[in-house]
Order: structure tokens, then C-alpha cells, then sequence
């Protein structure tokens, strides 16, 4: 940059340097957050993954377990069929406030979090 040029050119270098800057900031902001909540999607899933895991073998034990001691195997599908059902209930009627929101609130928090932490 020149300093004994015209004050107007130095201006307008310095203004021109200066939004290239923020312009370039701005993108390193989003790509923080975009690769933020990236990551977290991604280690949701890998934990979703190994919960359903463990609550379909975990269901299959105590629908097994019931079978037994009700001397039907199909009495035990039945009856755990039937709780999840109850539970389905509940959490659809609920859907807004159990899920919804809480995702709602995550991405906003992710989005907005001015912490680099």
C-alpha cells in the first residue's frame, strides 16, 4: 500500500482489504458451526444407533422373559407390543415439547453459540 499516493485511493485499499476480511471471517464463522453441528449429528447417530441396538436386544430379553413366566411366548411379544404402543401414544401426543423443541433449541444454541468451546 502506498502511503504518498492520493488519501481517497488509500481509502478505498483500505476499505476493499477490509471487507475481504470480514467477508472472510464471516465464512470461517460458518464453516465453524456448519462443521459443529455436522459433528454432532453425527455423533447422535452413532449413539442412536447403539441405544436402538441395545433396546431391541434388551426388548427381546424381557418379551422372552414375560413369555416364560406367563408359560406363552406370544402372551410376552403381546403384552410388550401393547407398552410400546401406550408409549407411542405418549410420545406422539407429546411430540412437540419431548422432541421438537429440545432439537429446536440444540441447533439454536449451536448456531448462536458465540463460545469457541
Amino acid at each position: 500500500m502506498a502511503e504518498n499516493g492520493n488519501p481517497f485511493e488509500n481509502l478505498a485499499e483500505n476499505v476493499k482489504e477490509y471487507v475481504e476480511v470480514r467477508v472472510r471471517l464471516i465464512m470461517l464463522n460458518i464453516q465453524e458451526k456448519l462443521t459443529d453441528i455436522l459433528a454432532s449429528i453425527a455423533l447422535f447417530l452413532i449413539v442412536g444407533l447403539l441405544a436402538t441396538l441395545i433396546f431391541v436386544f434388551g426388548s427381546l430379553g424381557v418379551a422372552l422373559l414375560l413369555g416364560k413366566w406367563l408359560g406363552s411366548y406370544f402372551a410376552g411379544f403381546f403384552i410388550l407390543a401393547a407398552f410400546y404402543a401406550i408409549v407411542l401414544m405418549l410420545v406422539w401426543y407429546n411430540a412437540g415439547k419431548w422432541i421438537k423443541m429440545p432439537i429446536i433449541n440444540f441447533l439454536l444454541r449451536k448456531i448462536n453459540n458465540s463460545d469457541n468451546n
